[in-house]
């Protein structure tokens, strides 16, 4: 599985919508929408996915943007009831970053009948590692990384592969893992 993670910028929403309209997205790559603001440019784009089958996970907790306070201030309630009834589609999957407010922020997902099991996590600091540790790892000491590294190369190492795959600690530091977006 590829999880590109992409900030809700409007070009980047229509990007994923082009790239699920026109077929490119295989059924091995989920979008990962780190929403910037509440608009009818992610509201299309998440339908375009749901209605095309194409899964694309949402980040209900952004932590860059006025998406929070936008939807929290929001006086366009269509707007608001068609994010919320897209977010409750079988091909909408809910991401979470991993942050300070973690704990009450998955209770309330909680109580929404959302769990763990049931969302793409996004681990990027490693204050954050005993939390993850607790809800989502109960007894994995280790878990599959898979991207190559640069620091391998194809006459001495295969690990070079985007492919390839390698069994490391949760708590890796390694910084030389994983996948690298080229802009063309």
């Amino acid at each position: 599985m590829y999880f590109p993670y992409v900030r809700g910028k409007q070009f980047d929403l229509i990007a994923i919508r082009e790239l699920v309209e026109d077929g490119l997205l295989t059924e091995k790559i989920i979008p990962v929408v780190e929403p910037i603001n509440l608009t009818s440019t992610l509201i299309s784009t998440i339908k375009t996915c749901v209605d095309h089958e194409k899964r694309i996970a949402v980040i209900h907790n952004p932590q860059v943007g006025v998406f929070r306070s936008k939807y929290s201030d929001s006086n366009n309630e269509e707007l608001k009831n068609e994010f919320n009834e897209l977010m409750n589609d079988e091909y909408e999957l809910y991401a979470h970053i991993l942050n300070e407010e973690s704990k009450s922020e998955l209770n309330d997902l909680s109580d929404m009948g959302i769990h763990g099991s049931d969302m793409l996590v996004v681990h990027n600091k490693l204050d954050y590692i005993d939390f993850y540790n607790e809800y989502w790892l109960e007894s994995n000491k280790f878990f599959a990384v898979k991207g190559g590294s640069f620091l391998c190369h194809s006459s001495y190492c295969n690990r070079y592969r985007l492919g390839a795959r390698n069994q490391l600690a949760a708590n890796t530091t390694s910084s030389n893992l994983g996948f690298r977006c080229v802009s063309l």
